[in-house]
């Protein structure tokens, strides 16, 4: 009985988590679902849930980095309003349909080649990771192995 009450709760979760996200596109240059960018931290908190992770930045009580339930991350700028919107599970995906998960092919597939990228650095049996940038997008993809790990969403340059 508690095994079959343990999984209807976690079936809950996930479901609740998944129709959270239901027709969230991850817009480059513009925000993630009803998050935009320049919107301010009690805007923005007011739509999505903090995460109850410990590792959020804040710098005088004031949000830096704050990871949030819906599978996004927010970067603050001074003024608290977002600077940029990072997306970390699959289910949010691009206009172009790009999520979390994806084979890494499907950027250069759906984007062309990256304005700038560069390899990150890992432990040394740890997978590779690339970040790749699409300035004038507004977009950047952070890639581990041959999948997708990150989309980030900032302001086109």
């Amino acid at each position: 009985m508690r095994r079959f009450f343990g999984v209807a709760v976690l079936a809950l979760v996930l479901t609740g988590w998944a129709w959270a996200q239901a027709g969230w596109v991850a817009t480059p240059g513009i925000g993630v679902g009803a998050l935009r960018l320049g919107m301010t931290a009690s805007a923005i908190e007011k739509m999505v849930t903090r995460s109850p992770r410990t590792d959020h930045q804040e710098i005088s009580g004031k949000p830096k980095w704050i990871y949030y339930n819906e599978g996004l991350q927010v970067h603050y700028d001074d003024a608290l309003k977002a600077l940029q919107i990072v997306v970390d599970k699959p289910g949010i995906k691009t206009p172009e349909g790009l999520q979390v998960g994806d084979p890494s092919s499907r950027i250069s597939a759906l984007y062309g080649q990256a304005g700038q990228s560069h390899q990150l650095p890992t432990a040394a049996k740890m997978p590779k990771q690339y970040y790749y940038v699409f300035p004038s997008r507004g977009l950047g993809v952070q890639t581990e192995g041959d999948r997708v790990l990150l989309l980030y969403i900032f302001p086109a340059r």
